[in-house]
C-alpha cells in the first residue's frame, strides 16, 4: 500500500491493528468499547481517509461510528481493501449476525465515505452469498511489487518449495522430486525466478506472492484444481485457510472465482494432474523446459505490468472518490 500511494503522491501512516490487543475477528463489544473510549474520535479526527486492510473486522468500530446520526467520523472516508474474506474470524451466531447487520444498513443507507476494493474476485462472491452488498466497489489486484533483494547461490537445475507441510513433504520424497525446500528468508521472487521452477500448495484464493512471482517470471507449478481440491478432502495438505469457503464450488467455478485457476492467470501458470506428472516437468532426464511450452520467463512479466498499471488507476480513481488530491 506504501508503494501504491507513494506512486499517488499520497503520505501514508501505518497503524498496527495489534497494538489495540483486540482479537482476531473483533467482536461488538470490543469495537463499541472503542468508540467509547474515544479511538474512533481520535483516528477520525487525524485522517481524511482511513484504509482499513486483510482482516476487514479490524475497522468494525469505525463502521459501526457510521451507522450513528452524529458520528466520530463524520468527515473521513473508509475504504476496506479486502484480501481474505470480509467477516474473517468473526464468530458464528448473534455477534456475526450484527456484523452483517452493519453492512447491510450502510448499504441501504447509501454510505458515501465507504468505498471498498477487493484484491480477487472470490471476495466479493463470498460476500454476496452471505447477504452483504457494497454500493461502491471495485476488483483491484495486487501490484506484484516486491523490493526483497535475490540471494546468491541458487541451484538452476532444482525445483523450489515453500511449506511446513509434512504429508507433502513424505510425497516429496516418496515421488522423488528434485526441491529444494526454502526456509522463511527465502530471498523473495527474484530468487524463486533462478530456481527451475517453483511449486506452490495454494493455502488462500490468491496471495500477494503470486503476483510477486508473475512479475518477477517465476515458473510457478500449481495442482490443478482437481487435484487441489482432493489434497484438501483427504487431508494431504493441511493449511488451507480458505477450503471452508471454497468447497461448495463447482470446479468449473475456480476458473472466475480462483486466481490461482483464474482465466486470466491460467496462461502464466504450470499445472500438474499427479505428482508423477510433476516429477516428469522436473526430472533432468525428461528435457522440459518453459522456453519449450508456455514461455513464462518472459509473458508473465509484461502481463503483470499491464495489471500493476491497472491496478495504479483504479487506486487513484478510489483515492479521487475519497476526497485526495492525487498524482
Amino acid at each position: 500500500m506504501n508503494w501504491i500511494m507513494g506512486k499517488l503522491g499520497l503520505s501514508v501512516t501505518q497503524i498496527n491493528p495489534f497494538d489495540l490487543e483486540l482479537e482476531y475477528g473483533m467482536a461488538k463489544a470490543d469495537a463499541d468499547a472503542l468508540r467509547e473510549n474515544d479511538f474512533t474520535k481520535t483516528l477520525c479526527a487525524q485522517y481524511d481517509i482511513i484504509i482499513v486492510g486483510d482482516t476487514i473486522p479490524d475497522a468494525r468500530a469505525i463502521l459501526q461510528d457510521l451507522q450513528l446520526q452524529t458520528p466520530h467520523c463524520g468527515a473521513a472516508h473508509v475504504v476496506l481493501e479486502i484480501t481474505a474474506r470480509f467477516d474473517a474470524f468473526v464468530e458464528e451466531g448473534p455477534d456475526y449476525d450484527d456484523y452483517r447487520a452493519t453492512f447491510r444498513d450502510l448499504y441501504r443507507r447509501d454510505e458515501k465515505r465507504l468505498h471498498v476494493v477487493a484484491n480477487n474476485p472470490f471476495e466479493m462472491f463470498h460476500a454476496f452469498q452471505n447477504g452483504v452488498r457494497f454500493r461502491r466497489w471495485r476488483v483491484l489486484r495486487p501490484t506484484g511489487y516486491s523490493d526483497v533483494r535475490a540471494l546468491d547461490n541458487v541451484d538452476s537445475t532444482l525445483a523450489a518449495f515453500r511449506g511446513v507441510w509434512p504429508k507433502l513433504d513424505e510425497l516429496f520424497t516418496q515421488f522423488n522430486l528434485p526441491i529444494h525446500s526454502l526456509d522463511y528468508h527465502y530471498g523473495g521472487p527474484l530468487t524463486l525466478a533462478k530456481y527451475k521452477a517453483y511449486v506452490d500448495m495454494p493455502y488462500q484464493v490468491s496471495t500477494m506472492k503470486l503476483y510477486e512471482n508473475l512479475a518477477a517470471g517465476v515458473v510457478m507449478m500449481v495442482p490443478s484444481a482437481a487435484l487441489w481440491r482432493e489434497l484438501n478432502l483427504n487431508g494431504t495438505q493441511e493449511y488451507t485457510l480458505c477450503w471452508s469457503d471454497v468447497e461448495p464450488l463447482e470446479l468449473g467455478e475456480y476458473a472466475r472465482l480462483i486466481d490461482f485457476y483464474h482465466d486470466d492467470l491460467s496462461p502464466y501458470i504450470y499445472y500438474f494432474d499427479s505428482f508423477d506428472m510433476l516429477r516428469a516437468m522436473l526430472s533432468p532426464e525428461s528435457g522440459w523446459t518453459d522456453a519449450g511450452n508456455k514461455n513464462v520467463r518472459e509473458t508473465a512479466p509484461l502481463w503483470a505490468l499491464r495489471e500493476r498499471e491497472k491496478t495504479l488507476r483504479g487506486w487513484q480513481d478510489v483515492m479521487f472518490e475519497a476526497g485526495a488530491l492525487v498524482l
